[in-house]
């Protein structure tokens, strides 16, 4: 009689419905504890992603553009002869500029870039609003002494120094480093060229030369 009571509990306890059930839940509760964690996981990844792209589409994008020589109706009493260009933002963000970098060659080199003066009109002024833009205006002396060239291009009359006539060819470089509100290291460098036959400055070189970051 033991033995078959022995028997018959062994039995009960291996098909008992609230035993299966209770380790049912169990297993139930683990798999639904690492589907959360799952989900958790990809809704802080998906979470990341989202803010990445709202700060890139938001964050301040300098671009430089309508380099020119300075026409004459623009000059001021100090400046007649120079290079003028606009540095526009296109991000929705401000951009505060924090260093300038230039440099401008007669002939077929590029040049090399230096640091401009603080005194430089973006280094004074240097916030610039999401969606604005602001001219920036380079004076030229001409160390040669030769008189400037009073000559009709894109948009007016501007004087251009005879030297760039007797080099053929003027390559300007310009590097603009700036930060944004919750963005910090940005850099925007452009590259532009002229030569006499077209009277009219277009962008010099490719991606090595042209680019932002």
């Amino acid at each position: 009689m033991g033995e078959s009571y022995l028997h018959c509990m062994a039995r009960r306890t291996t098909t008992d419905p609230v035993a299966f059930f209770t380790a049912w839940v169990a297993a139930f509760t683990a798999v639904l504890g690492f589907s959360t964690i799952g989900l958790l996981l990809a809704t802080a990844r998906s979470a990341r992603i989202a803010e990445r792209a709202i700060t890139e589409l938001e964050r301040p994008y300098l671009f430089v553009l309508d380099y020119n020589w300075l026409l004459t109706e623009k000059g001021t009493d100090g400046i007649k002869c120079g290079l003028i260009y606009s540095v526009a933002n296109g991000g929705k963000l401000p951009a505060i500029i924090k260093a300038v970098k230039f440099g401008l060659k007669f002939g077929q080199s590029i040049p090399s870039l230096n640091d401009e003066p603080p005194v430089h009109d973006l280094l004074t002024a240097p916030l610039i609003e999401g969606g604005k833009q602001r001219q920036v205006i380079q004076g030229f002396t001409d160390e040669g002494g030769d008189p400037a060239h009073e000559c009709e291009i894109r948009g007016g009359t501007a004087l251009i120094p005879a030297i760039a006539f007797k080099a053929g060819r003027v390559i300007a470089k310009i590097s603009i480093e700036y930060d944004g509100p919750i963005t910090a290291g940005h850099t925007t460098t452009a590259s532009w060229e002229w030569h006499p036959v077209k009277y009219a400055f277009t962008q010099y070189g490719g991606p090595e030369h042209n680019q932002r970051t």
